[in-house]
């Protein structure tokens, strides 16, 4: 799995600034950590973080990946530590791949293994998702990087406009 997509500083930032978790190292006031601009980081996503990599002050490396030990040992050594999954693709090398239904993957996404998701399911998606924002928080990370939310700029192979009143998009 060759991951070495370029982000989008700014949406990337801005994503982890909304959807930081509650785990890891708490700043003393018990505030939300934020990364400040100019923050040097590691973007590794593929297999377990090795932090001889780069000496820098925070990892991104993938939430299936990683345990909870690869984050405890990052934040031993004085790290911040982002977890990164993808919130708009199903994975078929996932250990949750079989809870996607059919019906919710949609075309090729371009990657090897991964498949647009219908994003109007919110009803099949967000429980989906709020399970592995909770593997995030409980192995411990300090921020969620949410990959591929872009489905709607691609042919995912799903109508488009969403459709309106629907009781799947309720």
């Amino acid at each position: 799995m060759n991951r070495r997509r370029v982000p989008r500083l700014c949406l990337v930032l801005a994503v982890l600034l909304m959807a930081g978790c509650s785990g890891g190292a708490p700043e003393p006031d018990g505030a939300r950590w934020q990364p400040r601009p100019g923050t040097a980081w590691q973007w590794q996503l593929d297999g377990r973080a090795d932090p001889s990599s780069a000496d820098v002050p925070v990892y991104d490396i993938d939430g299936f990946e990683n345990s909870a030990g690869d984050v405890a040992r990052l934040h031993r050594d004085g790290r911040r530590v982002i977890c990164y999954i993808n919130a708009g693709a199903w994975e078929r090398f996932r250990p949750d791949q079989g809870d996607f239904p059919v019906s919710v993957r949609g075309r090729p996404n371009g990657w090897e293994g991964e498949r647009w998701l219908d994003i109007r399911r919110l009803d099949v998606l967000r429980p989906l998702m709020e399970r592995r924002f909770d593997m995030c928080r409980d192995k411990g990370f300090d921020a969620v990087e949410p990959d591929l939310l872009d489905a709607y700029l691609n042919d995912t192979g799903f109508p488009s406009p969403p459709p309106t009143n629907s009781p799947t998009t309720a």
